[in-house]
C-alpha cells in the first residue's frame, strides 16, 4: 500500500475532507465549518486552536511545535479521515 503523502493530504483537504492526526502522542483535529473556514485544534486543549479562511492558508501557516505540517509530515500519523 502506498504511503499517504503530504500531497495526498493537500488534495484531500482541498476537497474538504476532515482529519484527526497524531503528532508526538498528541491528537489534533482539522475540521471545516461555516463559510468555508477551517479549524486546526489540539484535542483536550481549547487554547491551542488556529482558524484559517481556506485550505491553502492552513497548508501555508498551520504549525505543530513551530514547524509547518509539511516539515513534520513524516512524524504525523493519520488517525481518521472523513
Amino acid at each position: 500500500m502506498k504511503k499517504y503523502s503530504f500531497n495526498d493530504f493537500v488534495t484531500d483537504l482541498i476537497n474538504r475532507r476532515e482529519f484527526d492526526i497524531i503528532y508526538k502522542d498528541e491528537k489534533y483535529g482539522i475540521s471545516w465549518f461555516g463559510g468555508g473556514k477551517i479549524s486546526f485544534a489540539k484535542y483536550n486543549n481549547p487554547s491551542i486552536c488556529q482558524y484559517f479562511n481556506a485550505a491553502e492558508e492552513l497548508i501555508e501557516n498551520a504549525r505543530l511545535n513551530n514547524h509547518l505540517l509539511s516539515e513534520v509530515w513524516n512524524d504525523i500519523q493519520l488517525d481518521i479521515m472523513y
